[in-house]
């Protein structure tokens, strides 16, 4: 497969790192590899993200289990700093999984200050997919969630991530039983084009099985929610929000209450950061509107604001169930300031970057507030321009030949000689099963 070469050639000195820790490791008894652990454990800058009577666990392990023999997905970079921690939670994790629970408990009682916690209404776990019994293991879900787990009293409302794989209704209601309310349970969909998920973004996790996982869920009443996102790596602006409308119209009849849209961000050795790095003043990138120079990797701002509007206004059965990741919005509004980076913003791109953070703060109710000023904006030159220049990009109808293009661009860079020829032959290959 044509982008699992290309994610694994730039990956490849990173999974070369942990591979010789690992070995490393094998050999060290449990107690040392504890106390390691432990040491890295204060290194890490772990927090947890509280608002209201909300609070976001982040607890790290192992990581994500599907990087281990399919490489990280196009998009993501999922403990790309937490080399030796995560080597340290793999080893520790097959030699003796009690001592693997205890370093997941001392993380979260030393982000929480105490043994004993006092629950908020709700609480999300963010481990990458918390019902991988190898990342996350029946001990760790006792140690946690039992009646002698980390909680003063049992919480009211969960939140927990996972992939369609690892669900099943057994466990559902285990974890239904460790709420007093309910617990919502979010699905990693990505995008509605199984075919874009696997051959562009490197997840294959099939339509089929996230649809079973939602009547699972659904059957089970517990409350279903899913991740969508708003840009795709190495296509134009134009093509990303054509997907992310396909996406919301194939969810639009299923149960699921929540949809999580989060922003692109361009994290280190992503398919969208080494597109930054070494193609960006690519001149046949630009014109089809995959690179945009110094901006490459972030959505036209006037273009930003113009999506979102136009998600609540063009699906309104489905708009009260949108919701943003402020974090990747936020963090992505702060690279857009980065003028020495970036070059600087105009008066009405500033202005419309401001309006973007509120809203994804505050959903169909910022739309609400934006919409007079929408219209306004709709009457300027740089709004027409903006427009203007997105109909020119690739659009969905040509999107074979834009990977065709980005695919040969990457390919230049990363390989030589007969490599070359057979990673090209690999993405024909692809690119003739294509279904958009």
């Amino acid at each position: 497969m044509f982008i699992k070469r290309i994610i694994k050639e730039i990956w490849k000195e990173h999974y070369r790192a942990v591979d010789e820790l690992m070995k490393k490791y094998q050999h060290m008894n449990e107690d040392i590899l504890c106390e390691l652990a432990i040491e890295e454990c204060d290194k890490l800058e772990i927090t947890f993200f509280e608002q209201d009577n909300f609070v976001q666990n982040i607890i790290p392990s192992i990581g994500c289990t599907k990087c281990f023999k399919q490489y990280p997905c196009s998009f993501c970079n999922f403990h790309l700093e937490e080399v030796k921690f995560s080597a340290l939670m793999r080893v520790l994790r097959e030699k003796n999984t009690d001592m693997y629970v205890k370093i997941l408990l001392y993380n979260f009682r030393k982000t929480r200050g105490g043994m004993k916690i006092k629950p908020k209404n709700v609480e999300l776990f963010a481990v990458r997919d918390f019902f991988n019994e190898f990342e996350f293991p029946p001990e760790a879900f006792d140690a946690f969630l039992s009646e002698d787990g980390v909680f003063t009293s049992k919480p009211y409302y969960g939140s927990v991530f996972t992939g369609p794989g690892s669900i099943n209704k057994e466990k559902i209601r285990k974890i239904k039983s460790a709420f007093r309310k309910n617990v919502t349970i979010s699905i990693g969909i990505e995008v509605g084009n199984e075919w874009i998920r696997k051959y562009w973004l490197n997840k294959i996790t099939t339509n089929s099985s996230i649809e079973k996982s939602i009547s699972d869920i659904n059957e089970e009443k517990a409350t279903i929610g899913s991740t969508i996102i708003l840009g795709m790596p190495g296509l134009s602006d134009r093509q990303s929000i054509e997907l992310m409308l396909q996406t919301i119209s194939w969810l639009n009849p299923t149960p699921i209450k929540y949809i999580q849209m989060g922003y692109l961000v361009k994290k280190k050795k992503t398919l969208q950061a080494f597109l930054f790095d070494e193609l960006r003043n690519d001149m046949d990138l630009i014109k089809i509107g995959v690179v945009k120079g110094p901006r490459t990797g972030l959505m036209d701002i006037i273009v930003l604001f113009d999506s979102i509007m136009k998600i609540y206004e063009n699906n309104e059965s489905i708009s009260k169930r949108i919701i943003f990741s402020p974090q990747n919005f936020t963090d992505n509004a702060k690279l857009y300031r980065n003028k020495d980076l970036y070059g600087p913003l105009t008066r009405i791109e500033s202005e419309l970057l401001d309006y973007v953070v509120e809203i994804t703060g505050l959903g169909v109710k910022g739309v609400s507030k934006y919409k007079p000023i929408y219209e306004k904006v709709k009457e300027t030159l740089e709004y027409k321009n903006s427009m203007a220049k997105l109909a020119q990009q690739h659009g969905l109808e040509d999107i074979e030949n834009t990977m065709r293009v980005v695919g040969n661009k990457l390919s230049d860079k990363l390989f030589t000689g007969e490599e070359r020829e057979s990673v090209l032959e690999e993405l024909e290959a692809d690119l003739a099963t294509i279904n958009y």
